[in-house]
Order: structure tokens, then sequence, then C-alpha cells
């Protein structure tokens, strides 16, 4: 796993996630603004690609759904060559929640050819982030409608930075979320040009 290298990362940037971490629990309002945007991308990913549908944004539907398919692609390729086993695997806080600690060992276990135990957390992949990954694209895909990008705007901003403040990501996984978006993005309008 490459979690010394983001720590170190992340650390060269000052960033210090224990830190952060503990700050956000000692503000109950702001852990649970940041836990409800982290939670929301599940419904943001069911009703945007149907809300740009039914505002007949048939280009946007195209590179939402091929921009999804390439960053699909890039991250699992990135996660199997670099894995990583999330800050819970290797940063030591009281404030990693059993979700995340179940994460952890899922990864390690995964990375070391175990068996993975049936009450694991839904988790995918700590670099790139998945989620802020999917919180651009669906943001990107609603730029044509003003109240719509601002919408999504004022819930996805929220939800990259709750990927930090809440222990789920290193700051490395975020940028690393938003450039394999770039970069998704940019194919998908060339493919979709062709």
């Amino acid at each position: 796993p490459i979690d010394p290298f983001l720590v170190s990362f992340d650390l060269f940037f000052h960033v210090h996630s224990v830190s952060i971490l503990s700050w956000t629990h000692h503000h109950p309002l702001i852990l649970h603004w940041l836990a409800y945007s982290y939670s929301a991308l599940i419904p943001e990913l069911l009703l945007i690609p149907l809300l740009i549908a039914l505002l007949r944004e048939r280009k946007m539907c195209r590179i939402f759904l091929l921009s999804g398919i390439i960053g699909y692609i890039f991250i699992q390729g990135i996660y199997f060559f670099f894995p990583t086993t999330a800050p819970a695997g290797i940063l030591h806080s009281p404030f990693f929640t059993p979700a995340q600690h179940s994460c952890y060992i899922k990864f390690y276990n995964i990375h070391h050819y175990l068996k993975i135990p049936h009450k694991t957390a839904e988790c995918l992949i700590a670099f790139p982030s998945p989620h802020v990954f999917c919180a651009c694209i669906t943001w990107y895909v609603c730029k044509n409608k003003k109240w719509l990008f601002s919408l999504i705007g004022i819930i996805n901003i929220p939800m990259i930075i709750a990927t930090l403040f809440l222990g789920f990501h290193y700051f490395a996984d975020i940028l690393g979320g938003i450039s394999t978006a770039a970069l998704s993005l940019y194919l998908a309008h060339r493919i979709d040009g062709w």
C-alpha cells in the first residue's frame, strides 16, 4: 500500500489529517453537516442523470456516462497498481468510526489475500477518491443549467471537503479524484466529438 507516501504528501502541504479529524469532532454542528453532505452522493448519482435527461441535456447525459466509465477504469487501474488502506489504516485517532476501521480491515485482507469478513463496510477505494470523482462529474454535467449547477455546488463542495474532514480520505486522494474527473471529462468530450 502507498499510504506512507500519501501521508508524506499531505504533510508536505501541511495537511494533518488527525488534527483535522479531531477539530471536526469538536464541532458537532459541522460534523453533522459534513456527514450529511458526504452521504448525499448516492441519491445524487441516481437523481442527476435522471434530471439532466428530463431537461433534455442529451450531450451531458452522454458525457456523464462516458466520463463515469472512463473514470471507473482509471480509478480501478490506479488502485490495482497502487493500493491504499485509507487513513484509518495508518493513522491513529479515537475519532475514526467503526465503519472506517472496517474499511481498513477489508483493504488489509484484500492486499494480503485473506478472506474478507462478512461484516465489513461498503468502501471501494481510497486513492483517488471515488467520492470526489463523482462529485466533480455530477457537478460538471449540470453546468448548462445555472440554477442546478449552483444547487449541486452547494452540496458537492462540502461533500468534497467532508472526505478529508471526516477522515475517509487523504488530501492527496482529493487531488487524485479531481484530476481523474478532469481527465475523464476531457476524454469523454473527445470521444463524444468523434
